[in-house]
């Protein structure tokens, strides 16, 4: 099995569920596990700059949430630019 399981997070209910299975799916793989979200901003010189301030804070609470629930599995977090599909594909 791989040894590196990916998730998704948007500060939804939902999400953080997605947290907690693949917190428990790494643990049985003995993988890590990465909590990630996708954004997809403009960056042209009429956008004001985004404050990630409280996208941090997001990513930040699923992956305390998945170190909660799988306390020994490496939890890594990430936000990083694309398209949801393609950000967690890669």
């Amino acid at each position: 099995m791989g040894n590196l399981v990916v998730v998704g997070a948007d500060g939804s209910s939902s999400s953080l569920a997605a947290v907690g299975t693949a917190a428990r799916e790494a643990q049985r793989r003995r993988a890590a596990l990465r909590v990630v979200y996708a954004i997809n901003w403009p960056v042209r010189p009429m956008y004001a700059p985004l404050d990630t301030t409280p996208l941090n804070r997001l990513i930040s609470e699923a992956a305390d949430h998945a170190r909660r629930v799988a306390p020994e599995v490496t939890v890594t977090e990430a936000m990083l630019p694309g398209d949801t599909v393609s950000v967690l594909e890669a």
